[in-house]
């Protein structure tokens, strides 16, 4: 819907560094790593930008403030560069 394509997050894509408008994919593997919807097309389509074994959350609204969602992230996170290539 129209409403799900205007929708801010309170975050920052890590890869391109453009502020996350519409759909908001977060890794529970790290403690803060979010991509926007252009990056992640990217990352399924075999340019990996994370890790290809790290799971994203999908989140069509923002989350709560931080103070409500504190101890849910992330899981345990071996991330290194070489992991990427």
């Amino acid at each position: 819907s129209q409403e799900l394509h205007e929708c801010y997050h309170k975050a920052i894509c890590d890869v391109c560094d453009f502020p996350i408008l519409g759909i908001r994919f977060k890794c529970i593997n790290c403690p803060d790593f979010d991509i926007c919807s252009s990056c992640e097309t990217q990352h399924i389509s075999g340019k990996h930008v994370h890790p290809p074994n790290h799971i994203f959350v999908v989140l069509y609204r923002p989350l709560p403030e931080k103070e409500a969602w504190d101890g849910l992230f992330p899981l345990p996170c071996s991330f290194s560069e070489e992991a990427v290539a």
